[in-house]
This record gives structure tokens, C-alpha cells and sequence, in this order.
């Protein structure tokens, strides 16, 4: 069955046949006939639900409800407990299911929980909907909650836009509250990114901060030893040799962090003029701003002062980035080439089919070609 799809200027996402939604969405809320009852939560609030309506959308309440158990079984069914979704993110759910449609303005924490609900009960297109919430609710703020959520859930565009938004305004996002409450496989991926940008002692710092912090929550005491224990594995990714001698000298060298080994190879790998060098133990590799893997600090073949090309023309593009909106149907694929929607974006200035990042195969002034593995031109 075809539902209509979102309107510009909706309340909702997704309409069609109001009066029956409404409708549908009245017996819900009062619990009208209702045969079911869901205790939801850890405090197990409950709600009043229609078997029929919910083993019409999931196929999870069908074989629930309706599949092959002796009848015994199925009496249990008449009150069900949800320990694992709390009640915003089902009553969300339940609305999506009786209604095909999800308010435009969730929660953040009740968006995705529902992501979890979608995947639970098998509902697709109401995880594409939440999905499309979560893309436009990118900001540094937010960027570590949803970075943790698409690793869990696996959402490669919502990464993408993450890892987006983190490398743009990479000092802020390790200065946040919210990096300081990852937790450290995704600190260590976050630290072992090319992009960051930023100044190696103020990676260091982030990262002691955050071992400081890690202390805390294990109820350790915060001490050299601890924090050292905290970041053991994440200690690798800082690459130590980028910093000034000075940084070096009176920061990680004296912080008793790091082992009199480790202080010694620093200092060989940045200092020492001798052809056989011991194996660096950490990186003397300079990392790129944003700007630079996509090419902002290299010279634009077509000299075309006026673009607003993101990647030859950074400047203009910033400036304008505001102004320029493009729309995207999150994760649908056109059912034919007469019914695919290309979008025109003002900012790269190119026709570009619906994509997470918007990155065409080549540059709008068409000088260079895009590597997306590489996510640099090439």
C-alpha cells in the first residue's frame, strides 16, 4: 500500500487521509477497544494498543499475535512488557504505526530510541523518517551522541554528516561535555582522524581531560598513573613529534603520563639527524584541516574567483551556506530515471543527485576528480 509522501509546509512527516489518521489516532490515545497492553519502561507505563492495526504495519506484532502459538501462549499476549524502549520513543512508534506519520519536532534522546524501535519491530520507513530528523539535528552539540548512535545502528550517512561537522570545528567538539562522555573506542577513532585540524597539545589536552573525566566515573583516584591507564590505547593516535620542543618540554614530558622510553623516542624522531631512526611510537605525520583534504589550500585550475565550490573555493561557499537548501529523501532509491529527482545546489553549483554529503565525482569547476575513499581530490 502507497502512502503519500511528506509536503513542504506540513506539520508532520508523511499525510494523507486525515480524517481517517485522526481518527486512528483518537482510539489510540484513549484506548478505545483496545486488546492489548504494553508496560513500557523500566517503570512499566502503560499503554493501550489494537492488535489488528499494529500486525497490519509489523510483521513482528503479526507473527506475535497472529502467528503459529497454541492458544495458552497467546493469552499471555494480552499484556506485554516493554523493558527495553522507553515510552515517548513506543508512543512515537505506535503513532507512526496508526498513522503513518511522525511529528517534525522529536526529542533528540526519543528519536533514537526510536531508530531502536524501528529496527525491533521491523519498520523501515519509519526508521528512514527518524533517520532524515536525525541528519538535519547534526550540530558540534549533538555530533557525539548521534556519531555513537550511527556506529551502533550502523547509519553510514548520519556518520558521514558527523565526521562532517566534527572536522569543520574539530577544537570546540574536543572542548564539548559531550566528547568528554564518550566512551574510548570511539575517543580513539575520533583521535586517529587525518582532519582534525587542530594543534597537537590541544588534542593532548582533550584526551588527558577526557582520562581525567574516565577517572572520575570509575572512581579512581585522578592521578598520573590512572589517567595513563585510562588512555593507554589512545595514547598512540597523539602525534607528540608535531608539537613546538617548548609544548612538549613542559606538558606531556613533565605530566608523568608518559614513560621515560616513550619522552626519548619523541625527542629521536623530532631532533635526530642520523639516517637509521628507531620506529617512531608515535606519528610525526601532520594532520589536515578540513579544508585541506578537500582541497580549500590548493590551487584551483580553472582560477574562477567567483565560485562557490566547496572544495576550490571554501570561502565563498561558508559565506553562502546558509542560503542554499537541498532536500533529500533519505535512503529511497527512484523507481525509474523518469521519476529521479535531481536536485540543483546553488552551492556546488552542479546538478547532484540526493546524497548524504553531496559529493559530486568531480569539482563544480570539473579541474579535479573526487576520490571518496580518500575523501580528497585527486
Amino acid at each position: 500500500m502507497d502512502f503519500p509522501r511528506t509536503k513542504v509546509g506540513s506539520n508532520v512527516l508523511g499525510q494523507g487521509m486525515p480524517g481517517v489518521k485522526a481518527k486512528l489516532l483518537e482510539v489510540l490515545k484513549n484506548g478505545f477497544l483496545s486488546d492489548v497492553t504494553f508496560l513500557v519502561g523500566q517503570q512499566e507505563t502503560p499503554i493501550e494498543a489494537h492488535k489488528l492495526i499494529l500486525a497490519f504495519i509489523s510483521p513482528v506484532f503479526e507473527a506475535m499475535f497472529y502467528g503459529p502459538v497454541d492458544e495458552a501462549s497467546r493469552e499471555t499476549y494480552a499484556t506485554i512488557g516493554i523493558p527495553d524502549i522507553e515510552p515517548d520513543a513506543f508512543t512515537l512508534m505506535l503513532e507512526y504505526i496508526y498513522a503513518r506519520e511522525i511529528p517534525l519536532r522529536i526529542a533528540l534522546q526519543t528519536a533514537i530510541q526510536s531508530v531502536y524501535a524501528a529496527r525491533k519491530y521491523a519498520l523501515p520507513d519509519m526508521e528512514k523518517m527518524v533517520l532524515r530528523h536525525l541528519l538535519e539535528s547534526v550540530t558540534v552539540d549533538t555530533a557525539a551522541i548521534l556519531l555513537s548512535t550511527a556506529k551502533l545502528f550502523d547509519l553510514v550517512r548520519l556518520e558521514n554528516k558527523c565526521w562532517d561537522c566534527i572536522e569543520l570545528d574539530s577544537e570546540r567538539f574536543l572542548a564539548s561535555e559531550e566528547f568528554h562522555n564518550l566512551d574510548g573506542d570511539l575517543v580513539k577513532t575520533v583521535i586517529s582522524r587525518e582532519n582534525l585540524g587542530i594543534p597537537e597539545q590541544s588534542i593532548y589536552k582533550s584526551v588527558v581531560r577526557w582520562g581525567e573525566r574516565e577517572c572520575q566515573r570509575k572512581e579512581l583516584t585522578v592521578e598520573p598513573g590512572n589517567v595513563r591507564t585510562m588512555i593507554e590505547k589512545i595514547l598512540p593516535q597523539i602525534r607528540f613529534p608535531l608539537m613546538e620542543p617548548s609544548e612538549f618540554a613542559n606538558g606531556p614530558a613533565r605530566s608523568g603520563i608518559l614513560t621515560a622510553e616513550e619522552i626519548s623516542n619523541v625527542i629521536i624522531t623530532k631532533f635526530a639527524t642520523v639516517r637509521e631512526k628507531p620506529h617512531p611510537l608515535f606519528s610525526p605525520t601532520k594532520r589536515f584541516t578540513k579544508m585541506d583534504s578537500m582541497g580549500a589550500n590548493s590551487k584551483c585550475l580553472c582560477q574562477n574567483k567567483t565560485s562557490t565550490c566547496f572544495y576550490c573555493h571554501p570561502g565563498p561557499y561558508i559565506q553562502h551556506r546558509s542560503q542554499a537548501r537541498v532536500t533529500e529523501d533519505v535512503g529511497e532509491q527512484p523507481e525509474s530515471d523518469q521519476n529521479r529527482t535531481i536536485v540543483q545546489n546553488p552551492i556546488i553549483g552542479m546538478q547532484n543527485p540526493s546524497s548524504p554529503t553531496y559529493l559530486p565525482s568531480y569539482c563544480s569547476c570539473r579541474t579535479r576528480r573526487y576520490c571518496p575513499e580518500k575523501r580528497a581530490f585527486t
